[in-house]
């Protein structure tokens, strides 16, 4: 009895912890982007209709509140007879598969290159910054067009390609902070008793980067979704017949001044999870950082 009500008492403590750190909290994007989550993983079981099966018979349906439009196809059909809805949401699954593993490598290598950078500086220093700087200056499109020229379009290729474009950002970033933070005193410390260097950029270094860190993944989403949907739109981003964003624009500006919603459905999509990502990403950035809470 008396545990249950000291388990009442503290639920009720936290709650009012939990309303502060939901404060400002922007809901419209984070509904839109549960709803992405949601969508990107179950796309497959949520489609209405085979998002590749061909029926010339009903091709270029229009919308469903529109003069021969259908509730059965509500987004109407592309130039194929293919249901829109049902593309649109499989093609979720292309944008959030592509962010999340290009995130987590791009990630992963930018903050080991900043956090080995900044805490050892010199000649290490040196090499990997120029390195972080001959790859910022490449025209990441045109490098994209060859890369898809030799080894072929592929959802694989573009992870590749924009995994290597996506990290130096990470680092540039990553390394101001480490810079900062190896001169606190606890550094100072963890030298003083002994610490190898390796010990104290795993366990000193690294814990203090991770706010930033999550906070550019969440600007960088939202880069690489349309990043990857730039790549559809030109033909080396994913290959036909898989539905994705940018090829569904690509198709449908042909069509743009008399069935317009098959380039436009896929743009708002694409406007919306990236807005959304930022909004977010901005927000985390005011929650997370010391600076920004105390204003």
């Amino acid at each position: 009895m008396i545990i249950g009500s000291l388990r009442r008492v503290t639920r009720y403590a936290s709650w009012p912890r939990i309303r502060k750190s939901l404060k400002g909290v922007p809901w419209f994007p984070l509904v839109i982007m549960v709803l992405f989550v949601v969508v990107g993983v179950f796309g497959r079981q949520l489609a209405p209709h085979d998002p590749l099966k061909i029926d010339i018979e009903i091709r270029l349906l229009p919308l469903f509140f529109m003069k021969g439009g259908s509730l059965q196809y509500p987004l109407g059909t592309d130039h194929l007879g293919r249901d829109v809805l049902s593309r649109l949401i499989v093609g979720s699954g292309v944008s959030l598969q592509v962010s999340l593993v290009v995130i987590a490598v791009a990630a992963s290598i930018g903050a080991l290159v900043a956090v080995v950078a900044g805490y050892l500086g010199g000649w290490v220093d040196t090499i990997l910054m120029r390195l972080v700087d001959i790859i910022m200056s490449m025209p990441w499109i045109i490098i994209a067009l060859v890369f898809a020229s030799i080894v072929g379009a592929g959802v694989r290729n573009i992870i590749i390609i924009l995994s290597i474009f996506a990290w130096p950002g990470y680092a540039r970033v990553l390394r101001g902070e480490v810079l900062r933070i190896k001169q606190g005193d606890f550094v100072r410390l963890a030298v003083v008793a002994g610490a190898s260097k390796a010990r104290i950029m795993l366990r000193h270094i690294f814990p203090n980067i991770v706010n930033t860190l999550v906070v550019i993944s969440t600007l960088q989403v939202g880069s690489i979704i349309l990043a990857e949907a730039g790549l559809s739109f030109i033909g080396v981003g994913v290959p036909p017949p898989r539905p994705a964003w940018g090829a569904m624009a690509a198709d449908g500006v042909g069509y743009i001044f008399t069935q317009w919603w098959l380039a436009v459905l896929p743009g708002v999509a694409i406007v919306l999870v990236v807005m959304s990502t930022n909004l977010l990403g901005d927000w985390l950035r005011v929650r997370l950082d010391p600076k920004f809470r105390q204003l």
